[in-house]
């Protein structure tokens, strides 16, 4: 996965180490949280540790739609 980083360069007009922030890959730690909900049926919930600090909401509502949908 595309992550950030901070990567030490040294400028070799003004001799002086400055941090730069440069996309990278790495393996990135992931926790997810399940429910089972009586309406919606089963879910997760996936945050990412690294930043940007994204999430993921996946429902399972194939019975909750099938009420509110007119039947064909």
């Amino acid at each position: 996965m595309a992550v950030h980083r901070t990567q030490k360069r040294h400028s070799p007009r003004t001799d002086l180490r400055n941090a730069w922030i440069v996309k990278s890959t790495a393996t990135v730690y992931r926790c997810y949280f399940y429910w089972l909900d009586r309406n919606f049926g089963p879910f997760f919930l996936e945050f990412c540790f690294c930043f940007p600090y994204n999430a993921k909401l996946c429902l399972n509502a194939h019975e909750y739609s099938e009420f509110f949908m007119p039947a064909k």
